[in-house]
């Protein structure tokens, strides 16, 4: 953690500087931050004198060699500064290591470069670790309406030097793009009937609509990953959303969550990895008594190579 640490110290000091200079929030100034340490030092504002103080300080990073991941983990430390401020729920990150569930399935499922969406970014948490995590080359895509996580999720991406395209809009809005891979950690939405087509009107559960706005997008062969409460299965229109989607959409692999990783069993979740197919099979279920538990993983690699092995 030594270089994590280096790296937080390092941003917190020019944070605090801009602070006293500016005055600006906290948020504003980790992203003017990141953008800094991407191009040029945005002089805006700033005396010949505070430029020159920004910049010794920003030199004690660039002097070391930090990894990605160093730069990742630390921002996450700067995600629990934002969040205190602007009184957010941490809820809204995907946690890492769930992240790592994803990487395992993509990198076990394709071996090309792909288009990845990330149907509600968040903070982006999610779609770039499985980024940095992909063996092979990876265009990402995200779709949020929330103006503070979008601004978090570019702050983010600046730090770890990802490019990606953020489409700001409602996750049921109109979207054009074909994409290898769909993947998102699910919020329940209501469901504003203006933006969907007079044939789904019959459902009402948000999350289902955010699955059949986007399937058109995804390629043949394609994935959907999505985190899904475990209630997803018992909502009553159910039956209706899985006539929607057969002969499209294969519900693959349910892949249940521990349950020490939520507050109760009410807040429990799923991974449900869905299948661009006209195949129908029965869904496979994992049940995980940890993230790191090695049975567990050997089940859902060996499902995966399966599920490759029946590619169209």
């Amino acid at each position: 953690m030594e270089k994590v640490d280096l790296f937080y110290e390092c941003i917190s000091e020019a944070a605090l500087f801009l602070y006293e200079k500016l005055n600006y929030n906290y948020l504003d100034i980790i992203y003017r931050i990141s953008c800094d340490l991407n191009s040029e030092v945005d002089e805006t504002a700033l005396e010949e004198v505070d430029v020159e103080k920004l910049k010794n300080i920003y030199s004690k990073i660039l002097k070391v060699s930090f990894s990605v991941f160093d730069i990742q983990k630390a921002f996450l430390l700067f995600l629990v500064d934002i969040f205190k401020e602007l009184d957010l729920s941490f809820d809204v990150v995907t946690p890492s290591k769930i992240a790592n569930i994803f990487s395992l399935i993509i990198n076990n499922y394709y071996d090309k470069k792909i288009k990845v969406l990330d149907l509600q970014l968040g903070v982006g948490n999610l779609v770039y670790l499985i980024a940095l995590n992909y063996s092979n080359e990876i265009e990402i895509i995200g779709v949020d309406n929330n103006p503070i996580l979008v601004k978090i999720a570019q702050t983010y991406a600046n730090f770890i030097n990802l490019e990606i395209s953020i489409y700001y809009q409602d996750t049921l809005s109109y979207f054009e793009e074909n994409v290898d891979l769909i993947v998102g950690d699910l919020d329940n939405i209501v469901v504003d009937k203006t933006l969907i087509s007079e044939e789904l009107l019959d459902i009402e559960y948000g999350m289902y609509h955010n699955i059949l706005n986007y399937y058109n997008n995804l390629k043949e062969d394609g994935l959907y990953i999505v985190v899904i409460p475990n209630d997803f299965f018992l909502q009553k229109d159910f039956k209706i959303f899985k006539e929607k989607i057969k002969d499209k959409l294969l519900l693959s692999v349910l892949i249940m969550l521990p349950l020490s990783l939520f507050k109760n069993e009410e807040n429990s979740k799923s991974i449900l990895v869905c299948k661009k197919t006209k195949t129908q099979e029965d869904m496979q279920i994992v049940f995980m008594d940890s993230l790191d538990n090695e049975k567990n993983i050997d089940q859902i690699l060996k499902i995966i190579k399966t599920i490759k092995k029946k590619e169209n």
